[in-house]
């Protein structure tokens, strides 16, 4: 999920932290599936978003979708993370979906 790529790189967040942020998705391109459907103008985002980002979307024409908390449409996202100056190993997945993070 790009989306917790970027919380994990560019805002220096740990993977748990970047794994937990809201999501959101724009299902405005062609579905890679036949018959490829698209929804211009909509928009899904789960429920931990903050309401004004689902207020100002409806408000300028867009469908907002809320996904149940912890959908697998939001992506079941599990990331492991080695600081080798520390030694140590972080790692977060997706609460609620059948993923875990261990180390042997």
């Amino acid at each position: 999920m790009p989306q917790v790529l970027l919380n994990w790189l560019d805002f220096g967040m740990t993977p748990p932290a970047a794994i937990e942020q809201p999501r959101s998705f724009s299902s405005r391109f062609p579905g890679f599936y036949s018959p490829h459907a698209d929804t211009p103008g909509h928009l899904a985002i789960t429920p931990h978003s903050d309401n004004g980002t689902m207020i100002v979307h409806g408000q300028t024409g867009h469908g907002v979708d809320c996904w149940r908390n912890q959908a697998w449409k939001a992506g079941s996202v599990c990331a492991i993370m080695q600081d080798m100056g520390l030694g140590m190993m972080q790692g977060g997945a997706d609460a609620g979906c059948p993923d875990s993070v261990c180390r042997w």
